[in-house]
């Protein structure tokens, strides 16, 4: 199985909230189970209760410890329901929606690697001329 582990904390619906909602919409159609540790307000953690179905999971962030409370919370889960050492677990920021879309290739290689961890890293040239940095500086 293939987890996905999102941590969440929302106090507004504004671009990072939309990024994650289409994240768990690309999740739905997978066969991952999408993990969402949730410490938004009330009426936005409602909104993403309403968007558990098979393979979404959502779980309340119970600590305050941020995003690293958030990831514990979803491994202690993972370890509960999980029986098998072939699982893969993954760790996404929503608002970084592009790393989900280069996620088969990724697992297609660390499985032809025997590799059991992926840590990802930026080109700096790629992000430099992305949209955003672009729009953020006015070029």
């Amino acid at each position: 199985m293939i987890y996905i582990i999102l941590p969440t904390l929302f106090e507004n619906r504004g671009v990072r909230y939309q990024i994650c909602i289409d994240i768990i919409e690309k999740i739905k159609k997978t066969n991952y189970i999408g993990i969402i540790v949730d410490n938004s307000i009330k009426d936005i953690h409602d909104e993403f209760m309403k968007k558990t179905c098979d393979n979404i999971i959502i779980l309340k962030q119970t600590v305050k410890d941020q995003k690293f409370g958030a990831i514990k919370r979803a491994l202690r889960y993972i370890q509960d329901v999980s029986n098998n050492n072939e699982d893969i677990i993954c760790f996404q920021e929503p608002e970084k929606d592009g790393m989900f879309d280069h996620l088969e290739t990724i697992l297609k290689f660390m499985k032809e690697k025997g590799e059991c961890v992926c840590v990802p890293s930026r080109i700096k040239e790629l992000v430099r001329s992305s949209t955003i940095i672009r729009a953020c500086s006015g070029k």
